[in-house]
């Protein structure tokens, strides 16, 4: 009788045990499941915030292009016209010669002389 009487309560132990891993489980399971929908969520964000990355590189490839092909062109138009932007001077420098560097006033010269 007592026998009986132990293993029953160690089936009642075991179906206990049993119930709490189950619950256990369980529990890991919706665990797992809010982990995964939250990496996929990050995952979606990370996509955006990559093809975002890559429209601003583009825009930005595509106006450094745009830039320099101008950068050039009125380069070759200011050659063309028989000067170049960087070699103008100021009027007000050639003006005021007491302002102006010796030096840059006989580049400007040397240049002015080249135009003739």
């Amino acid at each position: 009788m007592a026998d009986i009487q132990a293993r029953t309560e160690l089936s009642k132990a075991r179906a206990t045990a049993d119930q709490g891993l189950g619950m256990e489980r369980m529990s890991r399971i919706a665990r797992k499941q809010a982990l995964a929908e939250e990496r996929k969520h990050e995952s979606r964000k990370d996509d955006e915030v990559a093809l975002l990355n890559l429209v601003k590189a583009l825009k930005e490839i595509d106006t450094m292009d745009l830039s320099h092909i101008e950068q050039l062109i009125r380069m070759s138009n200011d050659i063309n016209k028989g000067r170049t932007s960087s070699l103008c001077w100021p009027k007000r420098l050639l003006r005021e010669k007491r302002t102006a560097s010796r030096g840059a006033f006989l580049l400007y010269e040397g240049w002015q002389n080249e135009q003739r």
